[in-house]
């Protein structure tokens, strides 16, 4: 079959139909702007159509998963013979929303007040963004003012709690740790149930959330299995973009151009498109639009590691526990950075049967990553480097964080439902060097990657690409600093308050 090439013209096109970008692209349609929104992966145009992988709170459902809606990113591994990490993304209407684990968290004070202010200015201290958390959700279980927003917010009761959960809330608190209701309310720590956004089993995702509002709107054209190869630029005025589909090319071209291709993706692009480190670019001949030495750098991730546990035979698990409705959140041992670990317990299964599993999240890393540049080439996938624990503050508050974990599970109520620990004999773990090489060989990331185009660095306060014109990054990549939190609602913040802010230039 010929492939083809048309053309479209709009006066926005946004790149990539995620958290960020589907809402952006539902707030800018109903203020009355001409939307063209791209995504590289399918589009499902309502609920039903939905795969009950992607509709319903699953991570599989029968042969199809969720990575079958995801990029596969190839990671530098951390340490020779370590275990690789596939960093999964959502390829699909809705993004990470639509393939995430669904865990609804507001990063903290300290995460805006600190490093995003500091970056971004006032406009991005907690003051200013909380009223936009509260907008951009509908809490169930704790309404507060201001709320009004597309996103459903719960928690799973205590009485449909698995007993390895209850087990872990009481160890928790024996432990020391008070009983935390609401996770999201200011100064919130301790152990509870997290809250998520998943009401009735449907994960509600900025596709069902927003997207469903506008579909019927006729100056929105939402278009799946488009992927966007490269920024079109007249001089350093982006003018549109040129997409690849299964049919041949699409030039869109468009008044304003928004990124919201993730934290990978949107480096990966302006690189592509002639925006990034000069040296990289010079490399490969991609002509310079602007030199933007920040494009890539300062990648951030929340390092994670599970510790296993065979199951106890007279406690026998089911695979009902092995979501956990639970979480920890503390400071660990000898921390300057409050809350910086959330700890979760879960149930899995093997070839060799049950067993418990503890996770535990650093979530503020103080080792840098970033995403470069292919020795292929600018247009093969880019390289990604995390460089995990090469912090040494991050190996010890691991270190200590994981022999706490250890203790809490041996020494309690959750005791009775374990048998041998996998994998990490007493040598290792009180060992510090060799706890350290077990820490660089097992750690994963937890497919939280952010803040490769940072706002203060890459783009302005009001995402705006620097150096440029009407060009915008709105996505994670836009994150001056991680939160300590799972990202999704955080994203969908930003997506609310950029598109508020795009709208009131577009209206002066």
């Amino acid at each position: 079959m010929e492939k083809t090439h048309t053309a479209v013209d709009t006066d926005v096109v946004i790149v990539g139909a995620g958290t960020a970008g589907a809402i952006i692209a539902a707030r800018l349609a109903q203020a009355g702007r001409d939307v063209v929104l791209l995504e590289a992966g399918p589009d499902f145009p309502t609920a039903d159509a939905t795969p009950d992988v992607v509709r319903y709170g699953s991570y599989s459902e029968g042969r199809l998963t969720t990575r079958d809606f995801s990029w596969h990113w190839a990671t530098a591994l951390t340490e020779a013979g370590g275990e690789p990490y596939i960093l999964y993304s959502g390829r699909i209407t809705g993004g990470g929303s639509s393939v995430n684990g669904q865990v609804w968290l507001h990063g903290l004070p300290g995460d805006f007040n600190g490093a995003w202010s500091t970056a971004a200015g006032a406009d991005w201290n907690w003051n200013a963004v909380e009223p936009w958390y509260r907008r951009t959700e509908r809490d169930l279980d704790y309404p507060t003012a201001g709320e009004s927003g597309e996103i459903p917010v719960r928690r799973i009761p205590e009485a449909a709690w698995h007993p390895l959960h209850a087990a872990f809330v009481q160890a928790c608190r024996d432990s020391g740790f008070a009983l935390c209701a609401d996770f999201n309310a200011v100064g919130a720590e301790g152990v509870g149930a997290q809250p998520f956004n998943n009401v009735d089993g449907v994960r509600v995702s900025s596709a069902l959330s927003h997207l469903s509002l506008v579909r019927e709107l006729p100056n929105l054209r939402i278009l799946g299995g488009h992927t966007v190869e490269r920024i079109l630029f007249q001089g350093t005025r982006a003018a549109g973009v040129l997409a690849k589909t299964s049919d041949g090319d699409v030039t869109v071209g468009a008044r304003e151009v928004i990124l919201a291709a993730g934290a990978i993706g949107t480096p990966w692009l302006l690189m592509r498109s002639g925006v990034g480190p000069t040296e990289q670019l010079d490399r490969f001949d991609v002509p310079i639009v602007a030199d933007a030495p920040g494009v890539g750098t300062g990648l951030r991730e929340h390092p994670q590691f599970a510790l296993r546990w065979r199951s106890q035979s007279e406690r026998p698990l089911d695979l009902t526990s092995a979501r956990s409705p639970v979480a920890l959140r503390m400071t660990a041992p000898g921390s300057s950075v409050r809350d910086d670990i959330k700890i979760s317990i879960s149930a899995f299964h093997d070839d060799a049967g049950f067993g418990v599993q503890v996770a535990i999240f650093l979530m503020l890393a103080l080792s840098r990553g970033d995403v470069t540049l292919s020795e292929d080439g600018p247009d093969s996938r880019p390289v990604i480097d995390f460089q995990y624990l090469e912090h040494p503050e991050d190996r010890r508050r691991l270190r200590e964080t994981v022999r706490f974990a250890v203790r809490l599970v041996e020494n309690s109520g959750l005791s009775s439902f374990v048998a041998e620990r996998d994998d990490l004999s007493d040598d290792v773990l009180f060992d510090d060097d060799q706890l350290d090489g077990w820490l660089r060989r097992r750690v994963q990331g937890t497919y939280h990657p952010s803040s490769t185009c940072a706002m203060g660095d890459v783009i302005d306060a009001d995402a705006r690409v620097r150096g440029v014109d009407n060009l915008r990054v709105v996505d994670a990549a836009a994150m001056p600093e991680s939160v300590r939190a799972n990202l999704n609602a955080t994203v969908s913040m930003m997506g609310e308050r950029f598109a508020a802010m795009i709208s009131a230039e577009a209206a002066d």
